[in-house]
């Protein structure tokens, strides 16, 4: 998979060996009396080669005989890199061999002519090609790749002792960042890169006096336009992009979903999958992801959960920090929906690298404790809070014959008999207080601790002293209405009765609505269960069309049960259930979990 593998070396061409020892002899030169005391010098380092050597957004065709190669420095499955002299400067020459020439070409061309990707501090540059198509050039990196794949000389195997200090969270963070800043710039100019690994990027300087690295190899890269009837459109969603006939799959850098053997589906979230297996890389200098399995074994371990070995990062020292590792998990979600997006992950790693690793938070941000605004969400209202309809259907007597009397709709799996209800339990006016409560707690910076896998972006309702009305509701109120809608012929008894578990919120934003949203949100979930006996999904608010909950039984059965504001669909927890996609707009839901 290696595309582009630079290491240092000077004509004429010496024997391999020879050529080995000459790597290694002047990487230790570079390393040797580097320190980690200093500010890394995060500003653009101009490439006054690249200034002299080409037109700036202009793909050349280049006279073959201007170039002059020296020897070969990388091979990849249909690519061998060169070390070539042009106009007195070094330069890397391309030659692409098999069908994969047609592709490259017009991709590099694009790259080099697009007003934001052309000059990309943190993209590699490009020449243009010779004018018998056998070459294209690129700037050479002086330095060479982060990490090798065969194992050879790179900048982060020669970052440990005996050949120098450890680096510092601020360098490798720094790292990160460009990297990352560079394959938003690609999502943004309507490509994919879907070859992000250390591998891939090159280092011109890699201290803490400065640091400067780029992304190459564009052999995969993917095209979001899809042309249809003359319209064109850039797609957002998971798709099938295809892949080149014979050419290695980099598995251990490929999300879950994109695995060959999976939904073989790409996007921004499988785009920041591998942002997060680079993070870790360079974290662990240039340890192999997952490299504990056999490459068979990949695919199933990551789509059960499996990331890369923390155990690994322990190489740099410290330089790991808890607040790094926080960030490389949220990259290597299993579940994409959870996964940042670019400018989420840009500024946690600006974050990382301004505090030396001690914080991906804003540190002007306060800390997570919360007081709520209205006492009516500190302490429980029945009168106020709830619907009259629920206050009506816990007082009735039991059995109840007549659900629908009280607003209540039954949902019934045919193969289990499994119910799901529907039922007016909060005010229109209640359903506003907690809204508000969630958006002013988002705006003032906090964050509460993660709810569970599934919602990264939901917030654990506790830390924002929402048990005042939560534990009255669940016990005074859910459990009487689980009688009702259950068939119970007596009140529960209090050994058996419900008593409150956990809450949190879940936040749907259609992906074309992220703007409108008042809290950030995603669009996608999974299949799953809940660790409760009774599950309250509480409609809280929004503005939507589509969307709401399938619950699934043994036999393949499903419903469909839509949301309604103040409505709460009742079920038990251990129903498999999803949350389908909306068509538009954004819907916040309260989630309470029960348990006996």
């Amino acid at each position: 998979m290696n595309m582009i593998n630079q290491a240092l070396c000077g004509p004429p061409r010496p024997p391999p060996e020879t050529r080995l020892k000459k790597t290694e002899d002047r990487l230790e030169a570079h390393f040797a009396n580097v320190t980690f005391e200093s500010a890394i010098d995060t500003r653009c380092v101009e490439d006054e080669a690249a200034k002299r050597l080409g037109e700036v957004g202009t793909f050349l065709k280049i006279p073959a005989e201007e170039i002059t190669v020296l020897g070969k420095i990388g091979e990849g499955t249909e690519k061998r890199v060169f070390e070539a002299l042009w106009k007195g400067q070094r330069v890397a020459a391309l030659e692409i061999f098999g069908p994969s020439m047609a592709w490259e070409l017009h991709v590099q061309k694009r790259i080099c002519e697009h007003a934001v990707l052309g000059t990309h501090p943190h993209v590699v540059r490009i020449y243009g090609a010779t004018d018998d198509n056998r070459y294209i050039l690129n700037e050479y990196a002086p330095l060479g790749s982060l990490t090798n794949y065969d194992g050879s000389p790179s900048v982060l195997s020669r970052r440990c002792p005996p050949y120098a200090h450890y680096p510092s969270a601020k360098l490798l963070a720094a790292a990160a960042l460009q990297v990352a800043e560079a394959a938003a710039a690609f999502y943004d100019a309507g490509l994919l890169h879907r070859d992000l690994a250390a591998r891939n990027v090159l280092a011109f300087a890699f201290d803490d006096r400065d640091v400067l690295v780029k992304l190459t190899d564009f052999g995969l890269v993917a095209d979001r336009r899809l042309t249809v009837g003359g319209a064109s459109t850039l797609l957002t969603a998971p798709y099938k992009y295809g892949w080149p006939e014979k050419h290695a799959m980099g598995t251990r850098w490929m999300a879950p979903e994109a695995m060959p053997d999976g939904d073989f589906a790409f996007d921004d979230k499988t785009e920041i999958y591998g942002l997060g297996v680079v993070l870790w890389e360079l974290f662990s200098l240039g340890a192999v992801p997952y490299g504990d399995l056999r490459n068979d074994a990949i695919p199933a371990a990551k789509r059960s959960g499996a990331a890369p070995d923390v155990g690994e990062l322990a190489r740099t020292r410290g330089a790991a920090t808890p607040a790094v590792r926080k960030v490389l998990a949220a990259c290597v979600e299993q579940f994409a929906a959870n996964r940042p997006t670019y400018a989420e992950l840009a500024a946690s790693l600006r974050r990382l690298r301004d505090s030396d690793g001690a914080t991906a938070r804003d540190m002007a941000a306060p800390d997570a404790s919360w007081t709520p605004l209205s006492p009516r969400v500190a302490a429980l209202d029945p009168a106020y809070a709830l619907d009259p309809r629920a206050l009506a259907l816990a007082a009735a007597p039991l059995p109840v014959s007549d659900l629908a009397a009280f607003g209540v709709k039954r949902h019934v799996l045919a193969a289990s008999g499994d119910a799901v209800f529907a039922v007016p339990l909060l005010s229109e006016a209640f359903c506003d207080d907690l809204v508000e409560e969630l958006v002013a707690f988002h705006r003032s910076g906090r964050e509460t601790s993660r709810a569970n896998s599934n919602n990264r972006h939901s917030m654990r309702v506790v830390e924002l002293g929402w048990a005042g009305f939560l534990e009255p509701l669940v016990a005074g109120f859910a459990a009487p209405l689980s009688d009702a809608l259950y068939g119970a012929k007596k009140r529960t008894g209090k050994r058996n009765a419900l008593k409150f578990a956990h809450a949190h919120t879940v936040h749907r934003v259609c992906e074309d609505h992220t703007r409108r949203s008042p809290l950030p949100g995603s669009n996608r979930g999974s299949k799953h269960t809940d660790q409760a006996a009774l599950t309250l999904n509480v409609n809280i608010g929004g503005e939507w069309k589509g969307g709401g909950v399938k619950f699934f039984d043994d036999a393949g059965n499903s419903i469909l049960v839509p949301h309604e504001r103040g409505r709460a669909l009742v079920h038990p927890g251990r129903l498999v259930h999803q949350g389908t996609k909306l068509t538009e707009g954004y819907r916040l839901n309260l989630v309470i979990w029960t348990n006996r």
